[in-house]
């Protein structure tokens, strides 16, 4: 009993865009991951950083402008103040800045367990695709070479 084997080329093509596809898999895999943590990264060590500088940084300017008031109304003591307007208007602005801050951070604080969870899920996700990369390809180019090898002894009339 003869076969007809036509074309093992197709099957070498095969293997070798099994091969390909298996090795692009992982690059995928492993840029997705390393994009998710520097995202994770901003998201609950880079945003919380600035966040805080700026507290730091409004809570110091509003010392900075309560004591300027403090010293000009001091200045003339028992006399008639200068109604210092403008330094009561900057420490409203100052205590507003102060506030926004602290609910910045506050808002950090749930970005980052929300964007935790979510690069939990994205990891998660991509261990198909890495288990497909690492593994299940490289099965099936291996199984494939062992087809051609049979198909090649077969045309050569080796027995199988």
């Amino acid at each position: 009993m003869q076969g007809n084997v036509q074309s093992i080329d197709a099957l070498r093509d095969l293997r070798l865009a099994v091969k390909e596809l298996a090795l692009r898999f992982g690059e995928l895999s492993f840029d997705i991951r390393n994009e998710a943590q520097r995202a994770l990264d901003w998201t609950t060590v880079e945003v919380p950083r600035y966040w805080r500088h700026e507290f730091k940084l409004a809570e110091r300017r509003l010392q900075e402008a309560v004591d300027n008031l403090a010293a000009m109304q001091a200045t003339y003591g028992g006399r008639d103040k200068p109604p210092a307007t403008e330094a009561k208007k900057r420490i409203a602005k100052l205590r507003r800045r102060v506030q926004f801050c602290q609910q910045r951070l506050t808002v950090c604080k749930s970005w980052a367990a929300e964007m935790e969870r979510s690069v939990g899920l994205l990891v998660a996700a991509t261990s198909t695709l890495q288990q497909q990369s690492e593994a299940d390809l490289p099965v099936a180019a291996t199984k494939l070479q062992g087809w051609i090898d049979s198909l090649d002894r077969y045309v050569d009339g080796a027995p199988p």
